[in-house]
């Protein structure tokens, strides 16, 4: 009995020896379902530290062992009064406790959640509370959840996502905008209500009411996108909460969907955004936009005179779905027929007055109506942009050619404080060899670029040549970080493209990461792939590599798993991911 009670003694000594060596070297930790000691947290305590606890990627199954351990786990949190930053993720898994025979078991969660954000309320500053597809989440919770916020008077920064969780009312969400108003020292508000059918005007003019009294706010970010319920009397709602808030620095916008709003909303939210004097960054993503609705929001972005950074988005609201016998996803996005090169008129203007503008990013993917015409004229105010260091440009199935390319391409050379870079033209068949070299033109001009992002598909007359110039445009590049390359549905790329990224590109030291996506280009080939991840070698400083080569070209079997391994002993300390169908 003595041998084994002291044999016990040197494993519980060892486990905790090693949990010190892995942990207590940093002040941000993440937890999950293998890391549940209480030895651990008593010795976070005895440190008399301020922590930051991220519980991520905890998920069960239909064991209630798994339903206690999580429970368990709040009751920990509860222990330790020195977290200062807490991120929880609940499990979607919790809808399969649904039902009047669990309703208790869930509930304990709300409580424990409560009893432990009341014991760390005094110096707790940062809370992420994840309940994206928990389907168990009901109307009790929230009240609990109301309950536990009100105690929070330490917190600045909040994220709320309660995406697809439609087991309860706009008017038990009541309870949670009227527990915010306790938060007298909230800087950072974020909400998401993606695909929340309970999320509409109504529960917007609550949180208008919820608004005009954290009048200390300085960033905002409501994500709202599938909500069709909402219109335009649910943006007014949402302009009289913002008008408030004098001191708003930061905004996001996220209304994507079939939703109800029309130029009259477009009009009203323009008027807000032109009250809000303190803004320098402002995201706006809609759909089903039109050339007066963007106008309206063109006219506010160029009363913003100190914006910094400016990202629109008129992408449509994206499907998934899996074509039948096949494990190919698909993206189907509905035409934003109604907005043309008049859009990038208006918008041209603007710029031309942001002369403080340091990231931009403009999103219009499928927008038939875009033509070289509007593209030319964005150009041209893109080099009054001095200050600019982030670029973003998406033009997916426009009406664009080599014309507009060449236009852009002249224009950003004079960009020179430019770091990032993104350039995406999916679907724009028009395009072919001749822009592709006007690109790669363009980038010798820079010395200073660190991140790198093409996406080129579905085109029928782009080679291998036209990827060569541009590869060659990269020999100058000796600071870049990231490449990310997307070549997509273009039948005549072959392995020539994959080795005019090695031959080509002498100067990569400092890549830090590498991603080069080769879908349904059936010119390469397995050969070409394994000779591809033998040229790597060079590339040393590599962190992270990622390839993707989905189609039907069968090289799922044909390359060999050795090829990862290879990867492997060439970075041992790299994150490889080889992906093929």
């Amino acid at each position: 009995m003595i041998h084994n009670q002291s044999n016990d003694e040197n494993e519980q000594s060892k486990t905790e020896l090693k949990l010190q060596r892995k942990y207590f070297s940093r002040k941000s930790l993440q937890l999950n379902k293998y890391t549940l000691h209480k030895q651990f947290i008593k010795r976070i305590e005895a440190r008399n530290c301020n922590y930051e606890l991220a519980i991520k990627n905890f998920t069960v199954d239909k064991k209630e062992v798994e339903m206690t351990s999580l429970i368990k786990l709040l009751h920990i949190i509860g222990s330790s009064r020195y977290i200062k930053a807490l991120s929880i993720q609940f499990p979607q898994m919790l809808k399969y406790f649904w039902g009047p025979s669990k309703k208790t078991t869930f509930s304990r969660h709300f409580h424990e959640l409560n009893k432990a954000l009341k014991n760390i309320s005094s110096c707790l500053q940062d809370l992420t509370l994840d309940f994206s597809r928990c389907l168990g989440v009901h109307n009790f919770g929230l009240i609990i959840l109301g309950q536990c916020l009100k105690k929070l008077t330490h917190l600045k920064y909040l994220t709320l996502d309660l995406s697809k969780c439609n087991n309860f009312t706009a008017s038990e969400l009541h309870r949670v905008f009227q527990a915010l108003k306790k938060l007298p020292l909230i800087e950072k508000l974020t909400l998401y209500f993606n695909e929340f059918a309970q999320f509409n005007n109504t529960a917007i003019c609550h949180l208008r009411n919820c608004l005009k009294k954290i009048v200390s706010l300085k960033s905002l970010v409501l994500i709202a996108s599938g909500c069709d319920h909402i219109d335009d009397q649910g943006l007014v709602a949402l302009g009289q909460g913002l008008e408030k808030l004098k001191d708003l620095q930061s905004l996001e916008l996220h209304f994507k969907g079939y939703n109800k709003i029309s130029e009259k909303g477009y009009q009203y939210l323009s008027e807000t955004l032109k009250n809000l004097p303190s803004l320098q960054s402002l995201t706006l993503h809609f759909s089903r936009t039109t050339d007066v609705g963007f106008y309206y929001l063109c006219e506010a972005v160029k009363s913003l005179r100190i914006l910094r950074s400016l990202n629109l988005d008129l992408q449509e609201y994206v499907l998934i779905r899996i074509l039948n016998c096949s494990f190919y996803f698909s993206q189907y996005q509905r035409c934003t027929k109604n907005f043309s090169d008049q859009g990038l008129f208006q918008l041209s203007e603007v710029l031309s007055a942001l002369h403080l503008l340091q990231g931009l990013k403009l999103r219009f993917l499928w927008c038939p109506l875009l033509s070289d015409e509007g593209l030319e004229r964005l150009s041209e105010s893109l080099e009054k942009l001095v200050s600019l260091k982030s670029l973003s440009l998406s033009f997916g199935n426009c009406n664009l050619s080599n014309i507009g390319v060449k236009k852009l391409s002249q224009h950003m050379k004079m960009l020179n404080h430019l770091r990032d870079l993104t350039l995406e033209f999916p679907i724009c068949s028009k395009i072919s060899d001749q822009g592709l070299a006007d690109i790669g033109e363009c980038l010798k001009s820079f010395s200073s670029l660190q991140n790198i992002s093409f996406w080129f598909s579905n085109s029928q007359i782009m080679t291998d040549h036209g990827l060569g110039q541009i590869f060659q445009g990269f020999k100058n590049l000796n600071s870049i970080k990231r490449l990310e390359l997307q070549i997509q549905g273009c039948s005549k790329i072959t392995n020539k493209s994959l080795n005019a990224i090695s031959e080509d590109w002498k100067n990569a030291s400092s890549l830090k990461r590498l991603c080069l996506s080769f879908d349904r280009c059936n010119g390469i080939d397995a050969e070409g792939v394994c000779n591809f991840t033998d040229s790597l070698q060079k590339f040393s400083s590599l962190e992270e590599i990622k390839f993707s080569f989905l189609g039907f070209n069968g090289l799922l079997k044909k390359i060999p798993e050795s090829e990862s391994k290879k990867l492997q002993d060439y970075f041992p300390n790299c994150e490889i991911s080889i992906t093929a169908w």
